[in-house]
């Protein structure tokens, strides 16, 4: 989840739906630059997987954005948090550079939904944020197999 720090904290349902399209939609824009510039098939396979995800998530939150509030949501260019990885620098990274990144920010994303489902008094919202945080969970079991892989050959 390489969401932008430097965000006003969302207050209603609403601003709770449209920040996690913004995140989700970051994060499938840096999932897809990752996966461009490293050389490892495997790990461009594992990160374009993800970042299809991610914007199948974004279009998720996005059409529940519409049922809240009538409006359609507009896209906003990406913002990688600061701290991110230097994109500059990843072709040099390792494949379990790369998972590992993955792996936080995905653990990152499912406390994040957790704890929005866990507070939104929207019922529909909540379910939602349910969903998605169990999807990051899945997600995250996914690159830890993957990492795992990297420690034993021929495990595929």
């Amino acid at each position: 989840m390489t969401g932008s720090s430097n965000r006003t904290e969302p207050n209603t349902p609403a601003e709770l739906v449209a920040s996690a399209v913004q995140t989700e939609r970051e994060a499938a824009w840096f999932y897809q630059m990752m996966a461009e510039m490293t050389s490892d098939d495997e790990a461009k396979e594992t990160l374009l997987t993800l970042a299809k995800d991610e914007k199948s998530h974004a279009s998720t939150l996005a059409n529940l954005y519409f049922e809240i509030t009538g409006r359609g949501i507009t896209e906003k260019s990406p913002n990688p948090a600061e701290g991110d990885p230097n994109l500059f620098d990843f072709p040099s990274a390792s494949r379990r550079d790369a998972l590992e990144f993955a792996l936080r920010n995905e653990q990152t994303a499912a406390g994040f939904y957790q704890t929005q489902a866990e507070t939104a008094e929207n019922p529909r919202v909540a379910t939602m944020f349910r969903i998605l945080a169990d999807t990051e969970r899945d997600h995250a079991a996914y690159i830890e197999l993957q990492i795992s892989r990297l420690d034993t050959p021929n495990a595929h």
